[in-house]
């Protein structure tokens, strides 16, 4: 876990755009973005939700921030769960992502103000 001052974020002005979808375009979003090789590109495509996961290095599903310049925009990105845009996925993998969702909306309605 990472202690967030939020004080200190209080001064900052951040305009995060939401980033979301499959895996897959994800992956081609950041292979455009950040020129991702070909390695780097085939690991993050890995299944996740197996046991073997934890022996191989990989992204767990939830939030991050990718901001890649200081004249790029501040990108939130939640990298979901290999199941979570299936209608039949588990309550808890829903849950993720509508949350998700949610605090995406909040956000753009707060910046649209």
């Amino acid at each position: 876990m990472t202690k967030v001052d939020f004080r200190a974020l209080d001064s900052v002005y951040v305009r995060p755009l939401g980033l979301y979808g499959s895996k897959s375009s994800i992956v081609e979003f950041l292979r455009k973005k950040c020129d991702l090789d070909e390695q780097t590109t085939a690991a993050l495509l890995l299944p996740t939700d197996d046991v073997g996961m934890a022996a191989r290095a990989s992204l767990r599903s939830g939030l991050y921030i990718l901001k890649l310049g200081d004249g790029d925009p501040m990108y939130v990105m939640y990298w979901p769960e290999d199941s979570t845009w299936y209608d039949n996925c588990a309550q808890s993998t829903h849950t993720n992502r509508v949350t998700f969702m949610r605090v995406t909306k909040l956000w753009m309605t707060a910046i649209s103000r």
